[in-house]
């Protein structure tokens, strides 16, 4: 006859899953962290990038006033 002890599942089993979970969770929030920190550094760069050519106006010369345009609405200075 087996105790009740011995009627209970390994507890390694369980203890197994709970660590892989844990690890899972924990490679999900590191690639989380570098995907938010990788998007507002390449934000910075765009955003100053965009400031660089409304001031230079670099873009083709047919092609000046609706950028212009552009720069103005979106609060980027032209001069």
């Amino acid at each position: 006859m087996q105790t009740p002890a011995q009627l209970l599942p390994q507890s390694s089993g369980i203890y197994s899953i709970q660590t892989m979970t844990q690890r899972i969770v924990s490679v999900v929030i590191v690639a989380a962290t570098f995907i938010g920190i990788g998007t507002q550094i390449t934000i910075h760069k765009l955003d100053k990038a965009t400031a660089h050519q409304c001031i230079n106006h670099d873009w083709p010369t047919d092609a000046h006033e609706i950028h212009l345009a552009w720069c103005a609405a979106n609060n980027y200075p032209t001069n």
